[in-house]
């Protein structure tokens, strides 16, 4: 059985390799920080962000103990979150600018080309999506409910700008809905919802949601790959000037294309719905991503891999050597910095939060001088809120 460390919180990243902990070829073992005096005999271990300090310092300890670390990419990627993503993660780090990990997992192909240009090629690994391994396609057929189904992910916008073009294609939608007398079914966030006077649905299922509509559009989300796996016509809303990272048979990219492009997606042809498909393969392993997975980490701990697997209509591939406009001189240099960077931040972290711990620490001895006993219990109580709050802050 390999032994798998896994860096990061247990009740937030668990739906990221959900499925995982069924098998029996492999054991996880979650870590939210490095400890020392803590023995890591791990066979390999895995990370969903590297932006975080601690978990870069994380990787660079474990790395020195010889056990190779893999970094899970679990969803699809837009151009503003590869570039342009300053409120969510630069303040802290970048996103695989450079890699600290060992290894790159992504989910299919197109990703890997795509994250080929700023990490090497022969560190990416192709993985899938493990919580679609259970996503099931039935052959019942459901009587079409809405006309078309709007998603919006969970972090829709990254800044000012990007929210503004969000608010803006969604509420051309509305007013178009509203001249076609087309029946929407809204799954967005609710302050989208509330902006722009629609009721959002997230009461039934997702899948259920798709089924029971003719067609979906979502800007960049994983929406639009399970969209694709239940056959739905599925278009990508986009109106920023960026370069699309998923591709999909119909994009929405401007309120002058809104009447052509639901005159396609509700009336679909054969060909489009063909290069949809073609469209999915390269987007996602259609293989057993779980298994895939373990056998990865098998692969990278020098272990026999524990299960023969074959993908699902998945078109040939280009072997690429090391893309050419990635410059890899530097690449070693980088990493080191980033790594340095990270430990110089959680110094900065752990000296707040050493002052505010000591602020508390007077307060709560000031509260107490006129006590004339202090209960084990009450001093427990303190120290336990104490420690809760310094672990915050890891």
């Amino acid at each position: 059985m390999l032994k798998l460390l896994v860096i990061g919180k247990k009740n937030l990243d668990q739906s990221k390799i959900l499925g995982l902990e069924k098998y029996k070829t492999i054991s996880l073992d979650w870590h939210t920080s490095f400890k020392n005096g803590v023995i890591y005999d791990h066979d390999a271990a895995l990370v969903f962000n590297e932006w975080k300090p601690s978990n870069r310092i994380f990787i660079d300890k474990i790395k020195t103990l010889k056990i190779p670390v893999m970094y899970i990419v679990d969803g699809v990627i837009d151009w503003n979150y590869l570039h342009h993503n300053w409120s969510y993660i630069k303040p802290q780090g970048t996103f695989l600018q450079p890699m600290v990990s060992d290894f790159l997992g992504v989910i299919g192909n197109d990703q890997k080309d795509i994250l080929s240009t700023i990490v090497p090629i022969s560190k990416i690994k192709v993985v899938g999506i493990p919580r679609l391994d259970k996503f099931k396609v039935n052959d019942e057929t459901h009587a079409a409910k809405y006309d078309v189904l709007i998603t919006t992910p969970t972090t829709p916008y990254l800044n000012k700008e990007t929210k503004i073009q969000v608010s803006v294609a969604l509420k051309n939608l509305k007013d178009f809905f509203s001249k076609q007398n087309l029946i929407a079914n809204w799954r967005i966030r609710p302050d989208i919802a509330s902006e722009i006077d629609v009721k959002s649905n997230f009461k039934t299922s997702l899948k259920n949601q798709i089924c029971r509509s003719k067609c979906v559009i979502s800007f960049c989300s994983t929406v639009i790959i399970e969209s694709m796996l239940l056959g739905k016509p599925t278009g990508l809303l986009d109106f920023s000037n960026n370069p699309k990272l998923i591709n999909t048979a119909w994009i929405l990219s401007g309120k002058e294309n809104i009447p052509s492009f639901f005159d396609s997606i509700l009336n679909p042809s054969k060909s489009l719905i063909s290069y949809q498909n073609l469209c999915l393969n390269k987007l996602l392993y259609r293989g057993n991503s779980c298994k895939n997975l373990i056998n990865i980490l098998h692969q990278i701990s020098d272990k026999k891999l524990p299960y023969a697997l074959s993908e699902n209509k998945t078109p040939n591939y280009i072997i690429q050597k090391d893309s050419q406009t990635l410059d890899l001189s530097d690449y070693d240099d980088n990493v080191k910095s980033y790594i340095l960077d990270a430990y110089t931040q959680q110094n900065e972290i752990n000296a707040k939060t050493l002052q505010i711990a000591m602020t508390r620490i007077d307060e709560f001895i000031t509260d107490t001088k006129d006590y004339k006993q202090i209960s084990r219990q009450h001093i427990h109580s303190f120290l336990k809120r104490i420690s809760k709050f310094i672990d915050s802050y890891k």
